[in-house]
Order: C-alpha cells, then sequence, then structure tokens
C-alpha cells in the first residue's frame, strides 16, 4: 500500500537542479539525488537496471541510491523499502551511517523514485539486475 498523496508525487517531479549535472533536488530536503534518467541522456558509462525492473521494487527490498549535498561529492547509501506506489515513487529508510553528509542519517526516511535507484541488494548481496 502506498501512503504518497499526488501532492507528494506532483512536488517530487516538480523539484528543481539543486546540484550540477546528474542530481535532482528533493523537495524540502538539503541533498540531492543522483537521477539515472538524467544522467544518461549525457552519459552511457553505467550499467543500470531498466525503467522496468526499477519501477517494481518492493517493500522490504533493499536499493541503493546516490546522494549529495550542495558542493559536496556523491555518496551511494542502502535504502529500504517501506512503502511503494506500484507507479515507480517509494519511500524508505536509509540504512547507512553517512560518512560525508550532514543533512540525513541512518534511519531517516527517504522518497525517492525509479530513476534514482542504481542497485538492489538480491540474497545479502548488491546487485544491479
Amino acid at each position: 500500500m502506498s501512503n504518497f498523496t499526488a501532492t507528494d508525487v506532483a512536488n517530487i517531479r516538480r523539484a528543481p537542479p539543486l546540484c550540477p549535472g546528474s542530481f535532482v533536488a528533493v523537495p524540502d530536503k538539503d541533498y540531492a539525488l543522483f537521477d539515472y534518467d538524467v544522467h544518461r541522456t549525457r552519459h552511457n558509462d553505467l550499467q543500470v537496471p531498466g525503467i522496468a525492473f526499477r519501477s517494481n521494487r518492493q517493500v522490504g527490498e533493499y536499493v541503493q541510491l546516490v546522494f549529495k549535498e550542495p558542493g559536496g561529492t556523491g555518496e551511494r547509501m542502502w535504502v529500504c523499502i517501506t512503502a511503494a506506489s506500484g507507479s515507480g515513487w517509494y519511500s524508505g529508510v536509509l540504512n547507512n551511517d553517512p560518512v560525508s553528509l550532514h543533512s540525513i542519517k541512518c534511519g531517516d526516511t527517504v522518497t525517492f523514485g525509479a530513476a534514482n535507484i542504481i542497485k538492489r541488494m538480491r540474497d545479502g548481496e548488491p546487485s544491479s539486475y
């Protein structure tokens, strides 16, 4: 079941760029998330699952996202999905202690889209597929 409202999804979609390149701002947060779909329009350097795969993740799965604060470098971290909208939007809980980020911590709730997923955890091991 989803705990997203139409307003939540609309706010995510309207988020303006915060960091240069392939990162998109997260509304009301001091960090941005890597957006693979934006990135691949300019680069073909990452092996990431297709959008259909990334749009069908389930509650309880772990996925990897890349977070970045303005002026900082990206940091890859795992998020456990706690809610899925069925249309590629998710909510989850950060499962890592950030090394270089100060605006988010382990246990914080993260709202993200399928375009932000770069990996998933399968059988306890990171997997791109």
